[in-house]
């Protein structure tokens, strides 16, 4: 069990924001039993006048054990890339149902219970530049409709344009980075904070006052940030730890391959849950690592010093599309065979390689039983 505390620039960013929350006890009074009972006494066969007693039976009043607080905890997942594309959108028309222009969702069937069951799932979402830059095929609303009938209530529109209406439709909140911004949810009692910032100005003292206040207001920070082509390790290194001394909870990365899992320590007793990139949960790329994506699910607690975050767990997924980009679904790693290998587009899917990347990525910590080794 990790706790969280937030940050001293967090603190000193307070200022005049402070807020007081009193709790108030309640106490259920329960009045003391009394029965009253009428004796009417005759003495033999006289006409004498009754005798009335009044009897009063006292009994202790039971004493109540006072209610235990309810504990205060979200579930929370935070997942990769859905890249759609060309082929993408092609295979999810070819395969609609009467009355339907796409079929999005049958995609996502082998990871539905990884994010429907969450409190609050968070998803990223893309589109091909190829894509985008064409209007007659920008991404269909059916595309977004499926995420939140997957489970998704928030997504990281990062790059996307004009996707706010349809979002706002289905009740998606977006999180998207070109404009910046905290959004904020409260699940269970629990109040998560979410912001979305690019590499690129991600140390701009903008960005990390915008993680200092999303902090001071939520029991937990969660900061997605999606890298450049040309991010260096060094670079999104620097950045994390910028992040995190600003008091980030929770970072995740968005790009291309599945990235290391790790707790960063601040130095001051707290620790930030690190996931440097989820991959891709949905794409067409000719790479395999490239088609390696992740969920990383976790619980969120209210601590006396910050969030308590636990049950940390990273579940590898993978993309499967078979010849001419048909047949599109999002498998757990751990469930992908030999035999949906061997049919896969590209050559040298192996999953004995899919698990060596995997293993070689991702501490076994973080991994579901059936990864690690």
């Amino acid at each position: 069990m990790l706790h969280k505390s937030h940050k001293l620039p967090a603190l000193l960013l307070s200022g005049a924001m402070l807020l007081s929350l009193n709790s108030c006890g309640l106490m259920e009074m329960r009045d003391s039993y009394v029965e009253t009972e009428e004796a009417e006494e005759t003495t033999g066969q006289m006409l004498a006048p009754a005798q009335r007693v009044n009897q009063v039976i006292e009994r202790p009043v039971e004493e109540e054990n006072p209610e235990t607080p309810e504990m205060k905890e979200c579930t929370v997942v935070l997942s990769g890339d859905v890249l759609v594309d060309t082929g993408i959108l092609k295979d999810a028309a070819d395969g609609a149902y009467d009355g339907q222009s796409y079929s999005f969702l049958t995609m996502y069937t082998g990871i539905y219970g990884n994010i429907s069951t969450a409190d609050t799932a968070m998803m990223s979402y893309s589109t091909a530049d190829r894509l985008a830059d064409r209007g007659e095929q920008a991404p269909p609303v059916e595309s977004l409709a499926a995420l939140s009938d997957l489970g998704a209530d928030i997504l990281d529109t990062t790059g996307c344009k004009n996707v706010e209406s349809t979002l706002a439709k289905h009740g998606i909140l977006d999180i998207n980075g070109t404009d910046g911004g905290i959004e904020t949810v409260e699940k269970n009692g629990v109040i998560l904070a979410f912001t979305a910032i690019s590499a690129e100005n991600a140390l701009d003292d903008s960005v990390l006052e915008e993680v200092q206040y999303a902090a001071l207001v939520s029991d937990a920070a969660i900061v997605s940030v999606t890298w450049g082509e040309n991010t260096t390790a060094d670079e999104m290194n620097g950045t994390v730890w910028a992040l995190a001394a600003a008091g980030a909870d929770v970072i995740v990365g968005k790009g291309d391959g599945l990235g290391a899992v790790e707790w960063l320590d601040t130095g001051d007793g707290s620790k930030t849950l690190t996931a440097y990139s989820l991959g891709n949960i949905l794409s067409s790329s000719s790479k395999t690592a490239d088609l390696l994506g992740g969920i990383l699910k976790f619980t969120v607690k209210p601590g006396n010093s910050g969030a308590v975050i636990e049950d940390v767990v990273l579940e590898p997924t993978f993309t499967h599309y078979t010849a001419e980009y048909r047949d599109y679904q999002v498998f757990r790693a751990a469930n992908y065979s030999d035999e949906l290998a061997a049919e896969h587009s590209n050559s040298g899917v192996y999953t004995s390689v899919l698990e060596d990347i995997v293993r070689g990525t991702v501490p076994e910590e973080f991994l579901p039983a059936a990864l690690r080794g």
